[in-house]
C-alpha cells in the first residue's frame, strides 16, 4: 500500500469521525486515483467498479484529474438525452451495523442547458437480480447545471441487504428535467459507514 494511501484513508476516518461522532467508522474508501481502465460493464474500471460507457475523454463515464475535493481525481458523468451513467459497486456488508454508502458529490456547468443530472441509488444481491429499494440522491435539483461544492451525501443501506458476502449498488446518474444540456456530475471519496457497537 502507498503510504500517500494511508495517509489519505487515515484522513479520512478522521473526517468522518468528525462529522458523524466516534461511534462510526468510514470504510472501503474509493478515492479514484488509480488511473480508470478503459472498459464497459460488467468488465470493471476499478477493482469491484464498472460503468456502462466508460471513456478516456470527457464523456459518458469518465475520469477528470483537478475536480476531486483536494484537487486530486473525481469520476465524472455526463447524461445526455441518448445516455444515462450507470455505475455498479461491488461491495459486502457482512459483520456491518447499521451501514450506509457515503460519498462527496457536486455539479458543473455544461453548456446553457437547465436540466439538472438526477441521481438515484438501487440494489441487488448479485447482478443477476433486480435492483429495489431505489433512493433519489438528494432533490431533483441536487445536481443543478451550475458550478456547485461537494456535498456529502449519506444513504442508508435497507436491512434487507444487510450482513452480505456480495451486494451490488448501482448508481444511475440521468438526464434530468428541462431544456438545453444536462450537468456533469462529479463524486469523490466514496464509502460504506459503519456503526461500531
Amino acid at each position: 500500500m502507498k503510504p500517500g494511501f494511508l495517509v489519505k484513508v487515515l484522513c479520512l476516518t478522521f473526517l468522518f469521525q468528525g462529522m458523524f461522532g466516534s461511534g462510526k467508522v468510514f470504510s472501503q474508501v474509493q478515492d479514484f486515483e488509480k488511473s480508470f481502465d478503459i472498459v464497459s460493464h460488467p468488465e470493471e474500471f476499478l477493482e469491484n467498479w464498472s460503468a456502462n460507457e466508460v471513456r478516456s475523454t470527457a464523456a459518458r463515464v469518465f475520469q477528470v484529474s483537478g475536480e476531486g475535493r483536494f484537487g486530486s481525481r473525481a469520476l465524472a458523468v455526463q447524461p445526455i438525452s441518448s445516455f444515462n451513467g450507470l455505475i455498479y459497486i461491488k461491495t459486502n456488508t457482512q459483520g456491518k451495523f447499521e451501514p450506509k454508502i457515503a460519498f462527496f458529490a457536486k455539479s458543473k456547468q455544461n453548456g446553457t442547458g437547465n436540466r439538472p443530472a438526477e441521481v438515484e441509488i438501487s440494489f441487488a444481491k448479485s447482478l443477476s437480480d433486480p435492483f429495489q429499494n431505489t433512493v433519489s440522491v438528494g432533490s431533483t435539483q441536487a445536481f443543478p447545471n451550475q458550478n456547485t461544492d461537494y456535498q456529502l451525501f449519506e444513504i442508508p443501506i435497507p436491512e434487507g441487504f444487510y450482513d452480505l458476502m456480495e451486494l451490488i449498488i448501482k448508481i444511475e446518474v440521468k438526464y434530468g428535467s428541462g431544456s438545453g444540456s444536462s450537468a456533469r456530475f462529479f463524486m469523490d471519496d466514496f464509502g460504506i459507514l459503519m456503526e461500531i457497537r
